[in-house]
């Protein structure tokens, strides 16, 4: 399984390092190296009852979702009213003033309404955590509202949104949490060094995947994951630095370890937060459960809403199975220039036949530790298995486009771009 995370590690980074295979190692490796796991911190922390994030620059790390990223990371988890919400537990751990829970709410009470459920049933499909009280309050005012709209009384419209919505840490209170089916946000993004370390120790006796000089959200990640249940979905919006970082080795390992990766769209360049940020995010759904296909995109400037009421998911996955021409704002890369010059104002595909493929060619790759034996593993398994496999010449100093240019041709041409 850690060929998985090893190849869409390395697909995130391809157009952020330098334009060679030798120059992407060096980087790799430095990177790698200047940031070491350090898990003494964590050995002999006493637990506190409660805490909230003190002491930080950035003390909530609020950053709000725009409605049309909402809706794509809500139909990629599958969170869809034609779906039996109301049978479902759906957790949101960082719900800021309702940005997530809000469209859920209306998602949840049409799903109710389309299988014949009372909205009673409804009072345990939902459960959304927010350390700011007044956050919290004005995101149970906004459920409120919904369920007013949909017929409640005022008063039991507001007893069922109060119930939904807990001040709480979900860092430190998810364990008490039931198992979920759905994980599902936008965590906060606050840097180790900017918590107070009292806190940042207790998250990470509780999370071992918090080394390095990392952020919040990997124990969000970690903490959310293990609040599945089998076959559950976590779907965030949060940083991609992790995929490739020293912080994010242990994140890695336990991903690989316990979930498939069903989807990873990079955003960096695309509107998806109502306020411009530098925190280089990514949509990412996993599934607690085995490997199967899945879709590695890039959203660009122009990445929206659809016209209509069309699922943006539902174009992007038939865009990625070849269903549906490409479409305005998004474009599907062919298998030669997929990975040629960065088209950043559009959404640049690979479909899950690719990424199957490699993923079975980078099986054999392992996690030896920080440094120079995982980027040198992966630059030579690279070369060695696509050499062997497709017969193509490669050289440590092709550049990424000739590289990829030379791998999925040959790929294609001797099957290996199908699964």
């Amino acid at each position: 399984m850690l060929g998985e995370a090893v190849y869409w590690s390395w697909c995130n980074a391809r157009t952020t390092f330098g334009a060679t295979l030798d120059q992407y190692q060096l980087q790799f490796d430095l990177e790698m190296e200047r940031s070491p796991p350090d898990k003494s911190v964590t050995a002999s922390v006493p637990l506190g009852s409660s805490l909230t994030v003190t002491g930080a620059k950035e003390p909530k790390g609020v950053i709000y979702t725009k409605p049309w990223v909402v809706d794509l990371i809500l139909d990629l988890a599958g969170y869809r009213p034609s779906e039996d919400l109301g049978g479902m537990y759906a957790v949101e751990p960082a719900s800021g003033e309702g940005a997530f829970l809000v469209p859920m709410v209306r998602r949840l009470l049409a799903s109710t309404r389309m299988h014949g459920r009372e909205v009673a049933d409804a009072r345990l499909a939902l459960h959304a955590y927010e350390l700011d009280e007044q956050s919290a309050a004005r995101a149970a005012k906004l459920a409120a509202t919904e369920l007013h709209q949909y017929g409640l009384a005022s008063l039991e419209a507001n007893e069922i949104a109060k119930s939904w919505v807990t001040v709480g840490d979900y860092l430190l209170e998810s364990g008490a949490d039931r198992r979920a089916d759905l994980v599902v946000g936008n965590p906060p993004y606050i840097r180790y060094d900017d918590m107070a370390q009292l806190t940042l120790q207790q998250y990470r006796r509780l999370y071992p995947t918090m080394v390095g000089r990392g952020d919040v959200y990997i124990g969000f990640i970690e903490a959310g994951i293990r609040q599945l249940k089998q076959d559950g979905v976590l779907a965030f919006i949060c940083a991609d630095r992790w995929m490739r970082s020293a912080y994010g080795t242990e994140l890695r390992r336990l991903v690989a370890k316990v979930c498939g990766v069903e989807a990873v769209i990079e955003m960096h360049n695309a509107p998806a937060f109502e306020n411009e940020v530098s925190a280089y995010p990514a949509v990412i759904v996993l599934r607690r459960g085995l490997q199967a296909s899945a879709i590695v995109a890039s959203a660009g400037a122009l990445a929206g809403p659809l016209p209509g009421a069309e699922s943006l998911a539902d174009a992007v996955v038939d865009l990625a199975e070849g269903r549906v021409q490409p479409f305005q704002g998004f474009q599907l890369r062919g298998p030669t220039g997929m990975l040629g010059q960065a088209h950043g104002r559009h959404l640049n595909l690979i479909g899950a036949p690719y990424f199957c493929a490699w993923r079975r060619g980078f099986s054999r790759l392992r996690i030896l530790g920080p440094g120079r034996k995982l980027g040198s593993g992966l630059r030579q398994g690279l070369i060695a298995f696509t050499s062997r496999r497709t017969k193509a010449s490669l050289k440590p100093s092709d550049s990424f486009p000739s590289l990829w240019q030379q791998i999925l041709g040959r790929a294609l041409s001797s099957g290996l771009g199908t699964t």
